[in-house]
């Protein structure tokens, strides 16, 4: 007999899959940032809007398809 899971478990993992999405983009903001040759603070910007929005969408579009 399949165990189905509960709403809790996936709103709780679509809100994981968002933070681990924005992640992964602050993460290549900080290494193209660093590449091109801008300064510690200025990665450090464009990590956090970049993690930011990434979430962001990431949470939009779980919204849209009803997961959250």
């Amino acid at each position: 007999m399949p165990i189905t899971p509960t709403t809790t478990t996936i709103k709780v993992m679509a809100l994981i899959i968002g933070v681990l999405a924005g992640v992964i983009g602050a993460l290549v903001a900080v290494l193209l940032s660093r590449h091109l040759g801008a300064t510690g603070m200025e990665s450090t910007g464009y990590s956090t809007l970049s993690f930011v929005g990434t979430a962001m969408f990431v949470y939009f579009l779980e919204e849209k398809l009803g997961l959250i």
